[in-house]
């Protein structure tokens, strides 16, 4: 074994947290003392304000607090709300094209019958819009978080204007069939 490195323990595993904060010392009784390997990078450990010791790789110069046997851990993945935003999104513009596309067999589907082609039309844009809010719920938690902020401005954008322009093509609609009353 290395001499610096705590006997009774791996090579590679930060050591036990102290157990009064303020007390975590080196080897040799030293602050700061190399602790171990971790496949060649060299982790030092300097007590923090709030008596959490924290780990520093002198080889990356990377730095953050100690979780138990995995110096500087991270969180769980940040950017699933954008991702789950931009597919929601890119689903609901997918939905309104076939929609769109559909409209001619609907319509010689059900002869003309203005009362069915706009039952079937608000079903389908009802079920747009409701895959776009949720899109956009999304996209406005991803927007909050660290991470994937690219894909979750563009759930935002594409969530939005679809929103905008099913609630501006029904009042149009809403317009137009109470004007000719």
């Amino acid at each position: 074994m290395s001499d610096q490195h705590p006997q009774g323990q791996p090579q590679g595993t930060p050591p036990a947290p102290p157990r009064h904060p303020g007390q975590y010392q080196g080897q040799a009784g030293q602050q700061g003392q190399p602790h171990g390997q971790l496949h060649g990078q060299r982790f030092t450990s300097q007590p923090s304000a709030y008596g959490v010791p924290t780990y520093s790789s002198a080889a990356t110069g990377q730095q953050g607090v100690a979780a138990p046997g995995y110096p500087g851990a991270t969180g769980a993945r940040s950017g699933a709300p954008g991702r789950i935003a931009f597919i929601l999104a890119l689903v609901s513009v997918a939905m309104s094209v076939l929609l769109a596309l559909s409209f001619p067999l609907v319509v010689r589907a059900f002869a003309y019958s203005a009362t069915s082609i706009g039952s079937v039309t608000a079903v389908g844009n009802i079920l747009v819009l409701a895959v776009a809010i949720v899109a956009l719920v999304f996209a406005l938690m991803a927007v909050r978080r660290p991470g994937q902020q690219i894909l979750a401005g563009i759930a935002l954008g594409i969530a939005a204007s679809e929103i905008v322009g099913i609630v501006v093509a029904g009042l149009s609609n809403l317009v137009f069939s109470l004007a000719n009353l």
